[in-house]
């Protein structure tokens, strides 16, 4: 009966040998992927303030264009005057041709400009949600094994239970 005890202790240490060496490997894969989360947080605090910095630099520039508008409300007022006043009224209004060009062709870029950046932040967004449904199935596991750890543990301590019990 003392072999049988001792064979079964042995066979109870050799497993919970490689448990603990399965603990291990699962600890260390553990911490390479806390790695990555927390480098993957790191992309995505940069990603936010690159987003912020855009957001602000369009806003100084929607501040720009309204003063442009303004500007080309005073402009407007001034060549009034002038085509009263001078008789002038050809040449500014050719010149004014060209500068409302030049304003278009900016206005294009502006737009165009706005395409991407609504296409960095689709992009910024579809990753998020990727990275939370990475982190999902991480807690997910991380609850699993939790789980198979209680139950392997309750199984040790039910099995040296009934052995102490058996011995006496």
């Amino acid at each position: 009966m003392e072999r049988n005890y001792d064979e079964v202790i042995s066979d109870m240490l050799i497993q919970l040998v490689q448990i603990e060496q399965n603990l291990e490997k699962e600890n260390t894969r553990m911490e390479a992927f806390d790695k990555r989360m927390e480098l993957t947080i790191k992309r995505m605090v940069k990603a936010e303030s690159r987003l912020e910095s855009s957001e602000k630099r369009m806003e100084l520039f929607d501040q720009k264009l309204e003063r442009s508008i303004e500007q080309m409300g005073l402009f407007d007022q001034k060549l009034g005057r002038s085509i009263e006043q001078m008789g002038l009224f050809d040449q500014k209004l050719e010149r004014s041709i060209e500068q409302m060009g030049l304003i278009d062709q900016k206005l294009e870029c502006s737009i165009e400009q706005m395409g991407l950046f609504d296409q960095k932040l689709e992009r910024s967004i579809e990753q998020m949600g990727l990275i939370d449904q990475k982190l999902e199935q991480s807690i997910k596991e991380q609850r699993e094994f939790s789980k198979v750890q209680s139950e392997l543990n309750m199984y040790f301590l039910n099995a040296i239970g009934k052995n102490g019990k058996n011995g006496k």
